[in-house]
């Protein structure tokens, strides 16, 4: 199945995905913003994570959950960001490094420390 990516301009959002290979991308910042939008929608075929209108608000949260945390391994991976941390690198250092927005690493960050609040700490 192919995937048909359109820009959007008019979009409410940043980017909708439907199951069928339909992309629409809407107003982004810079071409980072676009990567880590678009990046997403890859996700949610890779995670088999839609929903529509109609879906309930849980279902939803779920399927947003799951897409992030792969998104998040994927594009920040743990040890990667651990190592750029280490080596002193400032948010926007590691953001140039891994051609993402500052606040998709800032996520990434938290994300890791909720999963271990040690994750950071110590050599």
């Amino acid at each position: 199945m192919g995937v048909q990516v359109v820009r959007c301009p008019w979009l409410q959002r940043k980017a909708i995905a439907t199951a069928d290979g339909f992309v629409g991308v809407g107003e982004t910042a810079d071409s980072r913003e676009t990567r880590v939008v678009l990046e997403h929608e890859k996700q949610h075929f890779r995670q088999s994570a839609f929903y529509t209108l109609a879906t309930d608000d849980i279902q939803r949260l779920r399927s947003e959950a799951k897409v992030n945390r792969a998104l998040i391994r994927e594009l920040c991976p743990y040890k990667t960001l651990r190592r750029l941390l280490r080596q002193g690198r400032t948010l926007s250092e590691i953001s140039d490094f891994l051609e993402v927005t500052e606040e998709f690493v800032f996520e990434a960050y938290l994300f890791y420390r909720e999963q271990n609040p040690h994750a950071f700490r110590g050599k």
